[in-house]
Formats: C-alpha cells, structure tokens, sequence
C-alpha cells in the first residue's frame, strides 16, 4: 500500500498458493502502530482528494482513437521508469521490524560462478540449497526476485556478484507457444541491455539458461533443486532438462 501510494500505480502482493497463504505458523503480528508508521498519511489525504466527487467533478475513460491511446500510454512510461526508485524508497519495514527486503536481495557466495535467479516461496528452498553447497566449498548464488514488475534492470545487474559466468532462471509458470518464459525472457534483456549501458561491475554477458519448476514452489525440496546448479556444467542445458530435475507430485 505505501508503494502504490507513492507511486500512484497499483501493486500485487500474491503467495504461491494455498499451501504458502494457509498454513499455520506462529507469528508476531504488527500493530496498529507500526502499521501507522509504514504508510505516509499524506499520500493517503491526497489520494482520497482525487477520489470521484460532484464537488470536484473530473472525466475518465473517454474513447480514444489508436494514435491518441499510444501517445497517452507513452506518457505514463516515466511513472513506471521512477515507480522501482519511488517503492525503494517507501520500504520503511526494516524501519519498524528490522527485516529489510529489497527489490532484488542476493544470497550466496561474493564471488559465485553459478547464480539461481527466481521468486517465490521455492526461493527460500534454494537459499538454503546454496548455502549447502557453499559450506562444501562451491561457489553459488541465489537471486530473489522481489519486485518483478516494474523490472529495474539497473537494480537486478547490480545485484549480481560480478564474478557470475552461468546463470539458471527457474519461473513459475508456463508460456505455450512463447519462446520462453517471462522471468526467463527479462533476465536476458536485462543482462544484455545492463552490460550496454553499463551498470554494475558486469564486462561479459554469463551464460543463461532457463526452465520450470514443475512442482508448486513450496514443495520443493533442496535434493530437487541442487540439480540447478548442477545442470550448469551441461553443455546441453535446455528447458525440458529443468522441468524434470523437479517432481510433479
């Protein structure tokens, strides 16, 4: 809620599913307080102001012809560009509980050769595979995807260790008919277009190759999630390899 009302677009807070949502778990909840102290109370006075009113009548949704909706959606693009800065920026929850997340948050060794990039529940199933393995004197990552739209390719490149040469991108869904799937298809972008234009401290694009997780991400174990790590030594990493490194059941 504070993001969308600093930056004035809608955010979508989802779970993996009804596992993930409805399981039992001791927590400590937040007050009215803390709470209180995360939104900025300003923003909710002026988004109520721009609420429909007779006393302030204002149109909305007019038809448009294509050339007019092109250039009105071309100018909504700087919201979006600024919208990563702006929810950075709104995230006082490490302020109030002391946990911080940000839009991206890397896990793993400084200076890993081999990067897990995904979201999701099934992430913490591989942070703990990563740490494993590095207890055993690999060198791997993980790379939590925690704002996947707007992507801000700035923040993803910089959150890479720069000594990256392979990276597995693991999405959640499936794209029939697609090249690839959408997380897959923004982490090559965002390598190529980063190293353009020179973010971070990456010089040569890694390696990327992607798949599905073809179990829901909170039954994923870590013996089914090492094989990520693994397949990078493949020369013939392809998409079908990943989906059956995971069970379906």
């Amino acid at each position: 809620m504070a993001a969308t009302l600093e930056t004035r677009i809608p955010f979508l807070h989802f779970f993996d599913g009804f596992r993930t949502s409805h399981e039992v778990n001791k927590i400590e909840m937040l007050t009215e307080d803390d709470m209180r102290a995360l939104i900025n109370m300003d923003r909710v006075a002026e988004h109520r102001q721009r609420a429909l009113s007779p006393d302030h009548p204002v149109l909305r949704g007019t038809a448009q012809n294509p050339d007019v909706y092109f250039q009105a959606r071309e100018l909504a693009t700087p919201t979006t560009t600024f919208a990563p800065t702006k929810f950075r920026r709104s995230c006082k929850f490490a302020q109030v509980v002391g946990r911080s997340y940000h839009l991206f948050d890397y896990v793993g060794a400084p200076d890993a050769d081999r990067v897990i990039v995904m979201m999701g529940s099934g992430a913490e199933t591989a942070h703990e595979t990563a740490d494993y393995l590095n207890q055993k004197g690999e060198k791997v990552g993980l790379l939590k995807v925690r704002l996947y739209r707007p992507f801000s390719v700035r923040r993803f490149i910089e959150a890479l260790p720069a000594t990256v040469k392979k990276i597995a991108v693991l999405d959640r869904t499936k794209e029939s008919g697609a090249g690839r799937e959408p997380l897959y298809l923004d982490i090559v972008n965002g390598i190529h277009e980063g190293i353009k234009l020179g973010y971070g401290k990456l010089k040569v694009a890694p390696e990327i190759i992607g798949g599905v997780t073809a179990c829901r991400p909170r039954n994923l174990r870590p013996p089914w999630s090492r094989p990520c790590y693994d397949n990078h030594e493949k020369a013939s990493c392809q998409r079908p390899l990943y989906r059956s490194a995971f069970r379906t059941t």
